[in-house]
């Protein structure tokens, strides 16, 4: 049954109401409609306030620190500034950095010097199991022309929070937080449940032929021990090491 208008419970239709219910209907209605919108501006307002709160702590929690003092940023801003593009770097000069800072903490790293210009670098940390977690990044940053940018791009100026410079995104500050982690395995002195790999590689940016794909076709009892890896996001092609297995496979 079609529902009944409340107006008609009383004998009135809409025309039958008196100028005085119209306008009594009439503030209601606004009344209403006002605290919907008031509570709704009210909420928008009190979340933006919550977030500038958040924000301002945020920024005061780090604006008395000197990251310029701590050492992983200066481990990061020496490794922003060697130019490791292949216009005018060299990512030998990248590898020996790495090298040098595994060396003093007396692990011996294996270096892949293919040219002047290219290199490769593992460590190894043996673990309980030969199946290894692999912590990998390219050496290699795209070419930058300093007269595109405000900043130095080979400098890794520090200023505040904030690194300038080429590669400190990609990827150079996730090579040295797997750096930082790979020598914190190390001096705790236990042998891990799985095997460790500290893995840098060459040309990544070029279609990585000096570096993982000829790492594939010289080394392949290291990669045959890699089981899973930790590196940058984008695809990567698996295959099978076993003889006669089918196509790789993008994932």
């Amino acid at each position: 049954m079609p529902r009944e208008h409340p107006a008609r419970r009383f004998g009135l239709s809409r025309k039958e109401w008196s100028p005085v219910e119209r306008r009594r209907r009439r503030a209601a209605r606004t009344a209403l409609y006002s605290s919907l919108c008031l509570t709704a501006v009210a909420g928008w307002l009190g979340g933006r306030a919550i977030e500038s709160s958040s924000l301002r702590a945020s920024e005061q929690a780090w604006s008395h620190v000197d990251f310029k003092a701590l050492p992983e940023v200066q481990l990061l801003s020496s490794y922003v500034r060697i130019d490791t593009s292949p216009g005018t770097g060299s990512e030998v000069a990248g590898v020996r950095f790495l090298a040098a800072e595994l060396r003093a903490a007396g692990i011996e790293p294996t270096v892949d010097i293919v040219d002047d210009k290219h290199a490769n670098l593992w460590a190894v940390i043996e673990g309980e199991s030969p199946r290894a977690v692999v912590l990998h990044h390219h050496i290699d940053v795209t070419s930058a022309d300093p007269a595109e940018w405000a900043f130095p791009p080979f400098d890794g100026l520090v200023q505040g929070p904030w690194i300038r410079g080429r590669g400190t995104f990609d990827m150079k500050s996730v090579a040295i937080a797997q750096l930082l982690a790979f020598l914190d395995v190390h001096r705790a002195r236990e042998r891990p449940e799985r095997s460790l790999i500290l893995l840098a590689t060459s040309a990544e940016e070029e279609g990585s032929m000096t570096g993982m794909q000829r790492l594939i076709a010289q080394q392949p009892e290291l990669l045959r021990r890699c089981d899973l890896f930790i590196t940058e996001g984008g695809a990567l092609e698996a295959r099978s090491t076993r003889a006669g297995a089918g196509r790789g496979r993008r994932v």
